[in-house]
């Protein structure tokens, strides 16, 4: 979802000099950002922060395997890139949110959406009481999973041509 984000600042010099550290260095950088998976989190910084004053120890090293600073954190995040004013153009997005999850928070996923959308992006927010962080992948067959994967799915195929 946060991939727009990053794709306009793909010629930018200071983001094509962020290079991944610890267990992610091994991936080949792409040609162009624009063409990149999209990005961890919406709110990197305010996530690794969060996590730490947690004391949950493998989300902190997680965060520190992909990045070498806070700094860095702070010039990749998609929700500073976009208060900051420096996303470009904003495809349709969606954002599934778990209103139990504890990793990347409701407030988080409501303040993104907000700055995507005030920034003249189109956002689609759909929450889910009770689900957790993935909780597609945890439980497919459930009847969040099965709502959440519909939403997606209608999503896209609104926005593919002939769509």
């Amino acid at each position: 979802m946060s991939a727009p984000l990053l794709g306009p600042a793909a010629h930018d010099e200071r983001v094509a000099q962020l290079a991944p550290a610890g267990r992610f260095a091994a991936r080949a950088p792409l040609p162009d950002a624009r063409l990149a998976a999209p990005a961890p989190l919406p709110e990197a910084l305010a996530r690794y922060r969060m996590v730490r004053e947690k004391g949950n120890t493998r989300l902190v090293e997680s965060h520190d395997a992909y990045w070498n600073s806070e700094a860095e954190m702070g010039e990749g995040n998609p929700q500073l890139i976009l208060e900051r004013g420096e996303a470009g153009a904003l495809p349709p997005a969606i954002l599934v949110q778990g209103l139990a999850d504890d990793n990347v928070t409701p407030d988080m996923a409501d303040r993104f959406a907000a700055a995507y959308r005030a920034r003249g992006g189109e956002l689609e927010l759909h929450k889910f009481d009770a689900q957790p962080h993935t909780f597609i992948v945890r439980d497919p067959a459930s009847d969040a999973s099965r709502r959440a994967t519909e939403l997606i799915r209608d999503f896209v195929l609104k926005r593919a041509p002939g769509g």
